[in-house]
Protein backbone atom coordinates (compact mmCIF):
# COMPACT_ATOMS: atom_id res chain seq x y z
CA UNK A 1 0.00 0.00 0.00
CA UNK A 2 1.35 4.00 -0.92
CA UNK A 3 2.13 6.08 1.26
CA UNK A 4 -0.56 8.63 2.38
CA UNK A 5 -1.52 11.73 0.43
CA UNK A 6 -1.50 15.30 2.25
CA UNK A 7 -4.84 16.50 2.16
CA UNK A 8 -5.08 20.04 1.12
CA UNK A 9 -7.66 22.01 2.85
CA UNK A 10 -7.97 26.09 1.77
CA UNK A 11 -10.63 28.48 3.87
CA UNK A 12 -11.69 30.81 1.89
CA UNK A 13 -12.45 33.77 3.77
CA UNK A 14 -10.53 32.21 6.72
CA UNK A 15 -11.35 35.01 8.88
CA UNK A 16 -10.40 34.10 12.47
CA UNK A 17 -10.10 29.89 12.35
CA UNK A 18 -12.27 28.91 15.35
CA UNK A 19 -13.34 25.94 13.07
CA UNK A 20 -9.12 24.84 11.81
CA UNK A 21 -8.49 25.09 16.03
CA UNK A 22 -11.57 22.78 16.69
CA UNK A 23 -11.01 20.54 14.02
CA UNK A 24 -7.70 19.61 14.88
CA UNK A 25 -8.86 18.69 18.90
CA UNK A 26 -11.26 16.68 17.28
CA UNK A 27 -9.11 14.91 14.94
CA UNK A 28 -7.37 14.57 17.51
CA UNK A 29 -9.49 12.56 19.46
CA UNK A 30 -11.21 10.70 16.89
CA UNK A 31 -9.06 10.24 13.83
CA UNK A 32 -4.97 10.79 14.47
CA UNK A 33 -4.35 9.48 11.00
CA UNK A 34 -6.25 11.88 8.96
CA UNK A 35 -5.24 14.81 11.15
CA UNK A 36 -1.46 14.12 10.72
CA UNK A 37 -2.32 14.33 6.51
CA UNK A 38 -4.23 17.57 6.80
CA UNK A 39 -2.56 20.78 5.38
CA UNK A 40 -4.69 24.08 5.81
CA UNK A 41 -4.34 27.51 4.03
CA UNK A 42 -6.59 29.96 5.08
CA UNK A 43 -7.39 33.08 2.49
CA UNK A 44 -8.39 36.66 3.38
CA UNK A 45 -8.39 39.90 1.85
CA UNK A 46 -7.96 41.66 5.11
CA UNK A 47 -4.41 41.59 6.06
CA UNK A 48 -4.63 42.71 9.95
CA UNK A 49 -7.11 39.67 10.84
CA UNK A 50 -4.79 37.35 8.66
CA UNK A 51 -2.32 38.50 11.44
CA UNK A 52 -4.74 37.18 13.70
CA UNK A 53 -5.33 34.38 12.55
CA UNK A 54 -1.92 33.25 13.18
CA UNK A 55 -1.93 34.51 16.41
CA UNK A 56 -4.86 33.11 17.00
CA UNK A 57 -3.47 29.28 15.86
CA UNK A 58 -0.28 29.23 17.17
CA UNK A 59 -0.66 25.89 19.23
CA UNK A 60 -2.66 24.13 16.31
CA UNK A 61 -0.79 21.16 15.47
CA UNK A 62 -2.09 21.51 11.76
CA UNK A 63 0.56 22.83 9.43
CA UNK A 64 -0.97 26.29 7.93
CA UNK A 65 -0.06 28.67 5.67
CA UNK A 66 -1.92 31.81 5.79
CA UNK A 67 -2.39 34.27 2.18
CA UNK A 68 -3.57 37.46 1.65
CA UNK A 69 -6.09 37.48 -1.41
CA UNK A 70 -9.19 38.47 -3.15
CA UNK A 71 -11.52 35.41 -3.76
CA UNK A 72 -12.51 36.64 -7.16
CA UNK A 73 -9.13 37.26 -8.53
CA UNK A 74 -7.60 33.71 -9.25
CA UNK A 75 -4.34 34.98 -9.87
CA UNK A 76 -4.41 35.38 -6.15
CA UNK A 77 -5.47 32.23 -4.69
CA UNK A 78 -2.15 29.68 -3.39
CA UNK A 79 -0.79 27.34 -5.42
CA UNK A 80 -2.92 24.47 -5.37
CA UNK A 81 -4.34 22.25 -6.47
CA UNK A 82 -7.01 21.74 -3.18
CA UNK A 83 -8.71 18.54 -2.20
CA UNK A 84 -11.06 20.69 -0.35
CA UNK A 85 -12.46 24.24 -0.21
CA UNK A 86 -14.69 25.68 2.21
CA UNK A 87 -16.45 29.00 2.36
CA UNK A 88 -18.84 30.39 4.68
CA UNK A 89 -20.88 34.02 4.72
CA UNK A 90 -18.38 35.46 1.19
CA UNK A 91 -21.45 35.08 -0.94
CA UNK A 92 -23.76 37.15 1.52
CA UNK A 93 -21.52 40.04 0.41
CA UNK A 94 -21.84 39.21 -3.61
CA UNK A 95 -24.19 39.62 -6.82
CA UNK A 96 -24.38 36.84 -8.64
CA UNK A 97 -22.12 37.53 -11.53
CA UNK A 98 -19.38 37.58 -8.41
CA UNK A 99 -20.60 34.65 -7.34
CA UNK A 100 -20.23 32.85 -10.29
CA UNK A 101 -17.05 33.96 -10.62
CA UNK A 102 -15.90 32.85 -7.37
CA UNK A 103 -17.16 29.77 -8.00
CA UNK A 104 -15.46 29.84 -11.52
CA UNK A 105 -12.16 30.11 -8.98
CA UNK A 106 -13.23 27.34 -6.94
CA UNK A 107 -13.51 25.20 -9.16
CA UNK A 108 -9.91 25.85 -11.14
CA UNK A 109 -8.16 25.67 -7.68
CA UNK A 110 -10.08 22.01 -6.72
CA UNK A 111 -7.91 18.83 -7.53
CA UNK A 112 -9.39 16.64 -9.83
CA UNK A 113 -12.42 14.87 -7.86
CA UNK A 114 -11.87 17.54 -4.95
CA UNK A 115 -15.41 18.64 -3.01
CA UNK A 116 -16.39 22.42 -2.15
CA UNK A 117 -18.44 22.93 0.23
CA UNK A 118 -22.09 24.05 -0.39
CA UNK A 119 -22.09 27.95 -0.24
CA UNK A 120 -25.86 28.79 -0.32
CA UNK A 121 -26.75 32.52 -0.26
CA UNK A 122 -29.23 33.49 2.33
CA UNK A 123 -30.62 36.59 3.41
CA UNK A 124 -32.30 38.82 0.99
CA UNK A 125 -31.71 36.63 -2.18
CA UNK A 126 -34.36 34.12 -3.66
CA UNK A 127 -34.33 30.94 -2.80
CA UNK A 128 -34.78 30.06 -6.67
CA UNK A 129 -32.32 32.65 -8.14
CA UNK A 130 -29.68 30.80 -10.62
CA UNK A 131 -27.04 31.93 -7.65
CA UNK A 132 -29.06 29.62 -4.92
CA UNK A 133 -29.71 26.36 -7.50
CA UNK A 134 -26.31 26.18 -8.26
CA UNK A 135 -25.19 27.17 -4.95
CA UNK A 136 -27.22 23.55 -3.64
CA UNK A 137 -24.89 21.37 -4.80
CA UNK A 138 -21.40 20.94 -4.37
CA UNK A 139 -18.83 21.48 -6.82
CA UNK A 140 -16.47 18.79 -7.83
CA UNK A 141 -13.66 17.99 -10.61
CA UNK A 142 -14.25 14.05 -10.59
CA UNK A 143 -13.60 12.88 -14.10
CA UNK A 144 -11.23 16.20 -15.27
CA UNK A 145 -7.33 16.23 -15.64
Amino acid sequence: MGEAITLRLLAIPCGLPRDLTELAEILARENPALLARLEYHGMDIDPELLAKAQDFTHNCVIPRTFHLGNALLRESFPSGPFHAIVSTGLNEFLDDSQIAEFFRNIYEALAPGGPSSRVAPSGSRAANSDASVRARHPLSRTGRT
